[in-house]
C-alpha cells in the first residue's frame, strides 16, 4: 500500500499451526488478523475491512468456498486467496470460478505464499485505484454537468433579457401597446400551467408570447403610429405583421417552438 499504511490481511484456517506460520511469515510487513473458521471470519469482516483474505477451503462448518460470496458482498475491493490440500485441486479451481484471485497448495512453499500474497495485494491496489478513478470520473461528470446546466441557464436568461429588450424597443414605436407583450406573457404562462405543459413547451410559449408582435418591425411608422383611424388599405398592411414575425424568427433554432406562436391568421 502507498505511504505508511500497511495492507491488512485476514488469515482463516481451522489449523492453528497454519495461521501461526502465516502470521509469523507476514509479521512486520502486513497487519495480520487470524480466524479459526469461516463463521468467525465473517464476524470480523462485518466490522472491519481487509485488503486480502487468505483462507483454507476445507473447514468444519462453512467452507472457504461458501465464504467467498460473503466477502465479495461485504467488501467488493477485497481480494481472496484460497489454501487447498492436494486432494482438493478441483475445489481450488472452483474457488477461482467463484472469484478468488489465486490459490496455494498444501503443503506450501513459504516463498510461493509470499509471491502469491504480493501479487494479490498488487491486484487489490489496482482495484482500489480503478474504483477511485471511476469515483473521481463520476464526480467530474456530475460537476461538468452542473456547470453545463448553469451555463445553459445563464445563456437562456441572456436570451430572455435580449428578447425583452427587443420587445421593449419595439413598443417604443407603438406607445399605445406599452407593456402589452409582458401582459400577454403573464396570461400565456397562466394558461400553460393550467394545461400542464412541460418545461420545453412552456419556454416556447413564453418566448412566443413575448415575440408575438415582433413582426410590427416591418410595419411603416406612418401606419403603426398613425393617431387617426386606419384605412382599409392600411389595415391590410398592419395585419401582415404576423407574417413578418414568422419570417424574422424562421431559421433561429432556439426560437423554433416560439415561431408557432407567431403566425398569420388562419395559418
Amino acid at each position: 500500500m502507498a505511504g505508511d499504511v500497511r495492507s491488512r490481511i485476514l488469515i482463516v484456517d481451522d489449523e492453528a499451526e497454519i495461521t501461526a506460520i502465516l502470521s509469523d511469515l507476514f509479521e512486520g510487513k502486513y497487519d495480520c488478523t487470524t480466524a479459526g473458521s469461516a463463521e468467525q471470519a465473517l464476524k470480523l469482516l462485518a466490522g472491519e475491512n481487509y485488503d486480502l483474505v487468505v483462507s483454507d477451503i476445507t473447514m468444519p462448518g462453512m467452507s472457504g468456498l461458501d465464504m467467498i460470496p460473503h466477502v465479495q458482498s461485504s467488501w467488493p475491493n477485497s481480494v481472496v486467496v484460497m489454501i487447498s490440500g492436494m486432494q482438493t485441486v478441483e475445489s481450488a479451481i472452483d474457488a477461482l470460478r467463484l472469484g478468488a484471485f489465486d490459490y496455494v497448495m498444501k503443503p506450501f512453499d513459504l516463498r510461493q505464499v509470499e509471491a502469491v500474497v504480493k501479487r494479490a495485494l498488487e491486484h487489490q491496489e489496482l482495484i482500489v485505484a480503478k474504483q477511485r478513478y471511476e469515483d473521481h470520473l463520476e464526480e467530474l461528470v456530475e460537476q461538468r454537468t452542473a456547470e453545463l446546466d448553469q451555463a445553459l441557464n445563464s445563456l437562456e436568461n441572456a436570451y430572455r433579457s435580449t428578447l425583452k429588450a427587443l420587445t421593449a424597443a419595439l413598443e417604443t414605436r407603438d406607445l399605445e401597446t406599452h407593456g402589452h407583450s409582458e401582459r400577454v406573457v403573464s396570461y400565456s404562462m397562466r394558461l400553460g400551467r393550467e394545461y400542464g405543459l412541460d418545461s420545453e413547451r412552456t419556454k416556447s410559449l413564453e418566448f412566443g408570447s413575448l415575440l408575438h408582435d415582433i413582426g410590427k418591425i416591418g410595419v411603416p411608422d406612418l401606419i403603426l403610429r398613425k393617431p387617426a383611424k386606419l384605412t382599409s388599405e392600411e389595415w391590410v398592411v398592419m395585419r401582415q405583421h404576423p407574417l413578418h414575425g414568422q419570417q424574422i424568427l424562421r431559421g433561429i433554432e432556439f426560437l423554433e417552438g416560439a415561431a408557432h406562436c407567431v403566425q398569420p391568421p388562419n395559418a
